[in-house]
């Protein structure tokens, strides 16, 4: 008998071999797939909201524009605000001590 391989043998190793590292691929890509699912979604939020965000501040920037300075409009949308910022400051302050205690 002769030591080396026939054409069959040699060709069912080189499958085995190619079986063995398509499975290897498989696995390592299979354990790669949560990350990237989740940076894609991170992506999907993040774009979706950076693109809320600039429609809220650049449509509220317009309609500011449109609005005569120290007008009662003016004004009154100032002093809205203000007094917003304020309620909003003694709820947290209020939520942050009841969590406190």
């Amino acid at each position: 008998m002769s030591t080396t391989s026939t054409l069959p043998e040699t060709a069912l190793n080189t499958a085995m071999e190619a079986m063995k590292d398509a499975t290897a691929d498989a696995t390592e890509a299979a354990a790669k797939a949560p990350e990237k699912v989740g940076k894609l979604f991170s992506k999907a939020v993040y774009g979706g909201f950076y693109y809320l965000s600039y429609g809220i501040v650049f449509g509220a920037l317009v309609v500011a524009r449109l609005i005569p300075k120290n007008s009662a409009m003016a004004l009154g949308i100032c002093d809205g605000a203000i007094a917003a910022r304020e309620a909003y400051e003694v709820q947290e302050k209020a939520a942050s001590q009841t969590a406190g205690a």
